[in-house]
């Protein structure tokens, strides 16, 4: 199956919802929501998707290969522990406490020195959480030699992630898709008093700090 094709039986199963009024973990309001959570994506489906990163992984030098760690975050954690799992690379899990910054659980971090690192997520949006995780690698001194998303729902195809002294990655991407983000103030749902869902996302957190919506007069 091609991307193409993938990316509409992707759609046809629901993984994009649209016309929702929907809080992203960043903040941002959308009319569009897509979410990977294996459960919601048929097994053939999933196949074709770990097929397809697989595919796409950043070329690496046989050397690079043997001390590989692919490291998985939020909905993307299962994909990236199953590529893995393929490529006999070990896994690790970076989470996100609530404060927003990104943690390796016990000793993990202590795993990475001298490693060659690629990050896996589903969806890119602003970057923030790529940053996060990419920074704190380069930190306890591994590797980064790639960052790769499922989704870009960015509006350019050109995002690049910049850090310090000049060292810059450029995401690899399965499938582009544009998706209109807004600041609360300025969401046009907001402003007609369309009430968020508190199914997905950030939106029952939002309801909880700002209520409802109301219609501006």
């Amino acid at each position: 199956m091609d991307r193409p094709e993938l990316w509409k039986a992707l759609e046809d199963v629901g993984v994009v919802r649209y016309d929702r009024h929907i809080i992203l973990r960043s903040g941002l309001h959308t009319r569009a929501y897509a979410n990977f959570v294996p459960s919601r994506v048929p097994y053939h489906l999933r196949e074709e998707l770990i097929s397809h990163l697989e595919e796409s992984l950043p070329r690496l030098p046989q050397t690079a290969i043997d001390d590989l760690v692919i490291i998985g975050t939020g909905c993307g954690e299962w994909y990236a522990s199953i590529v893995a799992y393929r490529l006999q690379a070990e896994y690790m899990y970076a989470e996100k406490e609530t404060s927003g910054r990104y943690i390796f659980r016990r000793d993990q971090a202590e795993q990475l020195p001298g490693k060659h690192v690629i990050l896996l997520d589903d969806v890119l949006c602003t970057g923030r959480s790529a940053f996060g995780i990419v920074k704190l690698v380069l930190q306890v001194g591994g590797t980064m030699d790639g960052v790769m998303f499922i989704l870009d729902r960015h509006a350019s195809k050109s995002l690049l992630l910049s850090f310090q002294h000049g060292y810059v990655l450029r995401p690899t991407i399965l499938f582009h898709a544009p998706m209109e983000t807004w600041a609360r103030d300025a969401c046009p749902m907001c402003a007609s008093g369309i009430p968020y869902s508190i199914e997905h996302g950030a939106g029952n957190d939002e309801f909880h700090q700002h209520g409802q919506p109301q219609m501006k007069l």
